[in-house]
């Protein structure tokens, strides 16, 4: 044992032999009643005495737990600590004991991830497991790793500094004890750890000052300067993207090991905005590197990039909640395991995350595939929390949070015909021409004609059966290049409603194919309100025969599903005369 371990233990051994005195002394007033002159009783007291004393002398060193005191105390002479450490492979330094109020925290010499701190006190074990998912600390005798805590010291002294009532944290949903349960021990596990690591931090100091970190301290550097509920600004699809951090940790991947930055943005299902976790992964590096070249950077409250942010995140609040019907110049693209694929997006789109989900129930939308109609979530910390999903604060973002708004909306593109992930600042507001319709080369009474039909359709279907007959179907025919098209075309543009053109191609040649597909554009196209135009449905639409049965149930299933479609709907061909007898 070294000298200042013996040094301490004598001090302990004296501090115990004192109390046990004054124990003793008033063990003498209580039976001050009794006969003082009988020999017999003195001599009874010298020897407690006497064994009290002997007993003491020596106590009990265990690097793991608090000294024991003699059964015979009867009561507990020296107040217990909150928590014990122990190492892995390496020696104690230093006797680890029981310290009396206002001494100082255990101290020892560093070695990293060898030591682990046994959790004595229940109310500090409540504590850390809100803030650390450690299987760990659920055992019988729960530990932990004292720099796996050391890797969240900044949220440890947040939290000892505040109110816990009012500390909101990842796991705050978790009733936690009272202030002085919480405080008085988790701020001596405070202490010690911030001694403890001492040179670690200095180290850390010297090269945060110079904007630098090493990989060897990088989650410690960057726990600290990444802190939960720190702001930082990120790579996001290819975006710069506002985001709170939620959690950092090392994972390994086989042989490669990656250290991960998790924060949380808002994003939209349709319905309201809710939180959705994203990670950042960052590879391991020799050397020093400077911290603004990381993928992940602290964004100051005051810098033009946040007013940028904030910006595109108020756009992003007025046009997620719904379908929107906008133009988009750019690139889109869609996600997937092997990564983004990219598509040619110039055109008009439409803007509705909550069809999306429907017609792409298998896509990664995040939070975002979560349906108030058919499921129950609790949204985490960042939004107002309310028990009504009907709420309103779901649907607005805090003027705070909205710099944290994704980069992305859910969308369809006319265009191309597929869906997609769209970027918020390549949308805007389309131009309709109010003119198209009369500058159409076309009779003027085919022109009233075509207008009266579809204004009687935007009051109301004719049909007395419901769900039946509530749509206005035009088939146009005639020679390329008489309009047939721009007539749809104009009308759309007429009502500012979507176009939604089909070719022939995209329904398939099976009657399943067509059944699935078609069902689906005639119902997206509802929900839209578009004009749906479907050229050249010669194949959809020629005389049924007795020896066809393939195209007998294609034309079948096409004039089914038209028949109950409410809206409006174009049809062209060539060759009218062909068309069975049914239409």
């Amino acid at each position: 044992m070294s000298e200042n371990s013996e040094k301490v233990t004598k001090d302990v051994a004296k501090d115990v032999s004192k109390l046990d005195d004054e124990y003793i002394k008033d063990s003498v007033t209580e039976t001050s009643g009794e006969n003082k002159d009988d020999p017999t009783t003195e001599n009874k007291k010298t020897t407690e005495n006497n064994i009290i004393k002997s007993e003491i002398q020596t106590p009990i060193l265990n690097p793991i737990t608090p000294i024991i005191l003699p059964p015979k105390s009867n009561r507990s002479l020296i107040p217990s600590v909150p928590f014990t450490f122990s190492t892995v492979g390496y020696p104690v330094v230093q006797p680890i004991l029981p310290l009396a109020k206002g001494s100082e925290p255990f101290t020892t010499e560093e070695i990293d991830d060898s030591i682990f701190i046994k959790i004595v006190d229940k109310n500090l074990l409540t504590t850390l497991q809100s803030f650390v998912r450690s299987e760990d600390l659920y055992t019988v005798n729960p530990k932990i790793s004292a720099h796996e805590l050391f890797m969240i010291l900044p949220q440890l002294r947040t939290f000892v500094g505040q109110d816990p009532q009012e500390t909101n944290h990842e796991f705050s949903d978790q009733v936690l004890p009272s202030d002085n349960q919480i405080h008085s021990p988790l701020k001596q596990l405070v202490d010690w750890l911030e001694k403890e690591y001492d040179s670690t931090l200095k180290q850390i100091n010297n090269m945060t000052d110079k904007s630098e970190i090493s990989y060897k301290h990088f989650v410690v550097s960057i726990s600290k300067r990444y802190a939960f509920k720190t702001q930082i600004y990120a790579q996001l699809h290819g975006k710069v993207c506002g985001a709170q951090v939620k959690r950092c940790e090392y994972k390994s991947y086989g042989s490669t090991q990656l250290f991960i930055i998790t924060g949380e943005i808002i994003d939209s299902n349709g319905y309201e905005f809710a939180n959705v976790t994203k990670n950042w992964y960052i590879d391991h590096f020799v050397g020093v590197l400077n911290i603004d070249k990381l993928p992940v950077v602290p964004l100051h409250k005051e810098c033009e990039l946040r007013d940028e942010l904030i910006k595109r995140g108020k756009k992003f609040e007025m046009l997620a909640i719904g379908p929107h019907y906008l133009r988009y110049s750019g690139k889109f693209f869609r996600q997937s395991w092997f990564g983004p694929t990219y598509y040619k997006g110039d055109g008009r789109i439409m803007i509705d995350a909550s069809t999306f989900g429907l017609s792409n129930p298998n896509y990664d939308m995040g939070l975002a595939n979560y349906n108030p109609a058919t499921y129950s979530y609790n949204y985490n910390n960042t939004l107002p929390k309310s028990s009504n999903k009907g709420d309103s604060s779901k649907k607005k973002v805090r003027e705070m949070d909205l710099y944290m708004c994704s980069p992305t909306f859910f969308g369809f593109s006319f265009m191309a015909k597929k869906w997609g992930q769209f970027y918020v600042d390549q949308v805007d507001e389309i131009k309709f021409d109010d003119d198209a319709f009369d500058n159409l080369i076309m009779d003027t009474n085919k022109k009233e004609i075509i207008i009266s039909l579809v204004k009687s359709e935007l009051s109301g279907g004719l049909d007395l059966i419901s769900g039946k007959g509530g749509g206005c179907i035009f088939l146009l025919h005639g020679p390329p290049g008489v309009g047939k098209t721009l007539t749809a075309e104009a009308i759309s543009e007429y009502l500012h409603r979507p176009l939604y053109a089909v070719s022939v191609g995209e329904l398939g040649v099976t009657p399943k194919e067509l059944e699935d597909k078609l069902s689906e554009i005639l119902e997206v196209s509802s929900i839209w309100n578009a004009v749906i135009l479907i050229d050249e449905v010669d194949i959809f639409l020629e005389q049924r025969s007795k020896n066809d049965v393939n195209r007998n149930a294609l034309v079948g299933i096409f004039l089914r599903l038209l028949e109950y479609h409410q809206g409006i709907l174009f049809l062209t061909t060539n060759r009218v005369e062909s068309f069975d007898k049914f239409l």
